[in-house]
């Protein structure tokens, strides 16, 4: 994989499926937007989290499909619940992965602390549990600990550009393609990390910093439910994701088209 080619057919793949996205991913934001501003308990929070999905995944699916080259007039519903299903299991995978090395942390500090002789069992609040643990743990504690968790952020990264394919592969196989592109990205995970932090994790981190300065700005009236800031608040949050989704599945596409089997050029798939 050539990491300086990569990243100019995937702002040319985003280039030519922008408008070709949209409409699904406009009715993503309206549905993601609304179900957000108006959720007040933790059942409907969760409602309007996964609401979005079935429009991101026809998104991808027509992304991916037009990349492919695959016909118009074919169906699009069997691939979108293609990309549905891995949108959902992907990140179910990476959190049961990160949620295991939590753990592992929680019990790392608790020998720690347990080493160190304090007693936990005086907090009156979460406060004060949260103080005396701090406390107890020493310098040493402190970097190890440190050292686990960035061990552990590296390993989650570094499983998410192993399955970075599956969604094109899925696409192009016609079943959901998950660990079977784990081998495809053999040998390049170097070169993925280096394009995927210039065009999906650096600005995925300035969106994530904009997203906290808007939050901030309308709060504390983002924390009524269906109060009008929310809306514009939830809005901004989408518009900064458009851009967003068309460079990670531009990026995903090109990947892929340097790295799996050999693909019809898309700017002449239709002619």
């Amino acid at each position: 994989m050539k990491v300086r080619a990569a990243l100019v057919e995937t702002f040319a793949a985003s280039r030519r499926q922008a408008l070709a996205i949209l409409p699904a991913f406009a009715l993503a934001a309206a549905v993601g937007t609304i179900g957000s501003a108006q959720a007040a308990t933790g059942l409907q929070s969760l409602a309007a989290l996964f609401a979005p999905y079935p429009f991101l995944a026809v998104a991808m699916a027509i992304f991916f499909r037009r990349e492919a080259g695959k016909p118009r007039e074919g169906s699009i519903l069997p691939d979108a619940i293609l990309m549905l299903a891995g949108y959902l299991l992907v990140p179910l995978l990476l959190g049961i992965v990160l949620f295991l090395a939590g753990s592992f942390l929680m019990v790392a500090a608790g020998v720690f602390v347990g080493a160190s002789g304090a007693d936990l069992s005086g907090a009156q609040s979460g406060e004060e549990l949260v103080e005396t643990f701090r406390a107890a743990l020493t310098g040493g504690a402190w970097i190890f600990l440190a050292l686990l968790t960035l061990v552990a952020g590296m390993f989650a990264i570094w499983l998410w550009l192993r399955l970075i394919l599956w969604a094109p592969a899925s696409i192009d196989a016609g079943r959901l393609m998950i660990f079977r592109t784990w081998g495809l990205t053999r040998g390049h995970v170097l070169k993925l990390v280096a394009g995927a932090f210039l065009v999906i994790l650096l600005p995925g981190g300035l969106a994530i910093a904009a997203g906290l300065a808007i939050d901030s700005a309308f709060a504390p009236a983002t924390e009524l439910s269906g109060a009008p800031e929310l809306y514009l608040s939830e809005g901004a949050f989408w518009l900064l994701q458009y851009p967003l989704t068309l460079l990670g599945l531009g990026y995903t596409a090109a990947a892929y088209r340097q790295i799996g089997p050999e693909r019809p050029d898309p700017a002449t798939a239709f002619e």
